[in-house]
């Protein structure tokens, strides 16, 4: 492709895997999980997909039907706040080894001292347990 966009295939509800590479490359096609060559890819609105089959790869991608495509959205969705998350968390331990100190899960609350966290060093409670009586 010299354009940097596919050309018509010539069958208009396929897209060749190359050509969606390419876009995906381009940033105008988000694939669902990026790390496989070959995979659910969100453009244009629409889900497309490589169908199960032999030949279906040569072939290359095609429209999801609406309740897999609902699905595949929901599970971006899902992937991405997870991946928010993980965010969140590597730069609160950054921060703190920055800072010189050890990283608890209450940095994230922005709490003194996080419920159950007893500092390094501090004795256990004398409180006998209801067991032990």
């Amino acid at each position: 492709m010299t354009s940097g966009y596919p050309q018509l295939p010539a069958d208009p509800d396929r897209i060749s895997v190359a050509d969606m590479a390419e876009l995906t490359q381009a940033g105008e096609a988000i694939q669902l999980f990026p790390e496989f060559n070959i995979g659910p890819t969100f453009w244009d609105g629409a889900w497309w997909v490589v169908p199960q089959g032999p030949g279906e790869g040569a072939r290359g991608y095609t429209m999801a039907p609406p309740e897999l495509s609902q699905e595949l959205t929901e599970w971006l969705v899902a992937l991405q706040a997870s991946a928010e998350k993980v965010a969140t968390i590597q730069a609160a331990r950054r921060a703190a080894k920055a800072a010189g100190r050890e990283f608890v899960d209450g940095d994230l609350l922005g709490l003194e001292d996080p419920p159950g966290h007893r500092p390094a060093g501090a004795r256990p409670s004398h409180r006998r347990r209801w067991w032990k009586r």
